[in-house]
């Protein structure tokens, strides 16, 4: 398998307490290298699932200025 096939850009955004963009993280080649079991139990009925994913990737990008940081970096991202 290529890496292609598996790793993908993810981007994450900091918010303030109003919702508002402070900073981003642009994660670069990351891929899942954990998953926690999920839950298949009544005792969380309150929500639909949840469960904790730990991703390794290449290297991350940030930025201060979020809205304005949302760039196409060559074309990479999907």
């Amino acid at each position: 398998m290529q890496p292609s096939q598996y790793q993908r850009d993810l981007q994450v955004f900091q918010l303030d307490r109003n919702g508002n963009a402070l900073k981003s993280y642009n994660i670069r080649d990351a891929f899942p290298v954990d998953l926690s079991p999920v839950g298949l139990d009544f005792g969380a009925n309150d929500q639909i699932s949840s469960f904790t994913v730990t991703f390794q990737y290449q290297y991350f990008v940030t930025s201060n200025n979020p809205l304005g940081s949302i760039v196409n970096f060559g074309g990479a991202f999907k």
